[in-house]
């Protein structure tokens, strides 16, 4: 066979041509139930909250008929829940010969590192979009446990369709608002988008004017329901609330459930923001903790906390921040402070006295009626608890506790020393306390704004 020099050019442009590429970059799962998808503990130490160590099996595909498997990654080794910055690269071989970008399809398979036969999730979600580039999360429900969640962005040179008008054909821009539509065979899958980023916090909610419950995203994906109080001063975060009118939650709960969102948000609740979310969302900014602490419709201490953060739960959720009044609150020292302490609850008791040293847990009463721990908190001084017992026998005007049952209120210290009669804790159940979190200057806080006391 002869070829010309001009066929042998042709020839071989078209054979080293490029070929198209479609990537996804898998960048977080969350799996914060550490369970398997039959809800059984990965872990035989799941109940002081360790996790699932994962394998990551995916597949994707441009064109919609097929997504082998063609990545396969050991994620952690360390038990952890959740995983980010992971960064797992997934790409399709199969590109060749696809003209137009469409979307694409997505399989996941999370297996158990120690026994690939063990199945921690598995689905395949379709994307619907003429977008070269986005982001996404889905979110998998699983029967009998929590769900897990799965964040992703994808990248393509594949082109859009070409949009036909009339009187031109014009390239739809990779850059244009999304249009297209997101499905999976599974589970309801939310739209890709390439928005703005989503509020992490009450402040940064565009044409916030009135105090009301509103919707925030923490980690920059999940949706978290809020209280956000609109105040002439700033705008306040609210992450815990407690009211002795509304008895519909339940705050004696276990450390793994104080780990989650529980309760209410609304202006006069009980509500729990969860530790989870409080350690995401205090280590994106520098925030200021306000804590109001009522007793009628009096406001009887109003106390700032500075660089107020919640660590990891590889540190059981420490408290870190920096008193506005030392000695007092948060700050009041007696075997240790609670600023400082990991958090703790009945059924997980890390601090560091014993119990039998903790006047929260071991308390005698005159009448030799002994405690019954109640809640969770940090209890480094053993000194307070805002997520104590609401109590309603309470005197009036000083919401002292005037008949001991067992159980002890919402307390807060706010004096230093122990009591008269050498306690840590006050018998005090105050019925209207809250934690709200800030960064705009504490110096515009009004010390004696009380409406959360009266509304």
């Amino acid at each position: 066979m002869k070829w010309s020099f001009l066929g042998l050019v042709l020839l071989l442009a078209t054979c080293c041509q490029a070929l198209p590429y479609f990537e996804v970059l898998i960048t977080s799962i969350d799996n914060p139930a550490g369970t398997l998808a039959n809800g059984q503990p990965c872990s035989h130490f799941g109940f002081v909250g360790a996790g699932c160590n994962m394998v990551l099996a995916a597949g994707v595909s441009s064109n919609f008929e097929k997504y082998p498997v063609n990545r396969t990654s050991v994620l952690n080794s360390k038990y952890e829940r959740k995983l980010e910055n992971i960064n797992v690269l997934v790409g399709d071989a199969g590109t060749y010969g696809n003209t137009e970008f469409r979307g694409f399809i997505l399989q996941i398979n999370l297996l158990l590192a120690s026994d690939t036969d063990q199945v921690i999730d598995s689905y395949t979600i379709q994307i619907n979009t003429t977008q070269q580039t986005g982001v996404s999360s889905y979110t998998s429900q699983r029967d009998g446990t929590l769900p897990t969640t799965i964040t992703f962005a994808w990248s393509t040179d594949i082109p859009p369709p070409v949009v036909v008008s009339t009187t031109t054909s014009v390239p739809e821009s990779s850059t244009s608002a999304f249009t297209g539509s997101t499905t999976a065979f599974t589970g309801t899958t939310p739209a890709p988008t390439t928005t703005p980023k989503l509020p992490v916090d009450c402040s940064e909610i565009e044409g916030l004017t009135a105090s009301s419950q509103q919707t925030i995203y923490p980690d920059g994906v999940t949706a978290v329901q809020v209280f956000c109080d609109v105040k002439s001063y700033g705008i306040l975060t609210v992450i815990q609330s407690r009211d002795n009118s509304d008895s519909s939650t339940d705050f004696n709960q276990t450390y793994d459930s104080y780990t989650q969102q529980f309760g209410n948000p609304t202006a006069a609740s009980n509500y729990w923001f969860g530790l989870e979310n409080m350690n995401v969302l205090t280590n994106q900014k520098t925030y200021t903790l306000l804590i109001d602490v009522c007793c009628g419709n009096a406001l009887s201490s109003r106390q700032i906390y500075h660089s107020f953060k919640i660590g990891a739960s590889s540190t059981n959720y420490t408290l870190s921040a920096t008193a506005d009044l030392p000695g007092i609150g948060l700050d009041y020292s007696s075997s240790g402070k609670d600023i400082g302490a990991q958090f703790a609850t009945h059924d997980r008791y890390i601090l560091p006295t014993t119990k039998d040293s903790c006047d929260e847990f071991d308390y005698v009463s005159d009448d030799n009626k002994d405690v019954q721990p109640y809640g969770g908190w940090w209890f480094g001084s053993c000194g307070n608890n805002l997520n104590g017992a609401l109590i309603s026998n309470t005197a009036a005007g000083t919401c002292s506790i005037s008949s001991f049952a067992g159980e002890l209120g919402v307390n807060l210290r706010t004096t230093t020393g122990t009591n008269a009669d050498g306690w840590d804790v006050d018998l005090i159940s105050y019925n209207r306390v809250r934690m709200a979190i800030f960064t705009f200057d504490s110096l515009l806080i009004e010390k004696s704004d009380d409406t959360f006391c009266k509304n």
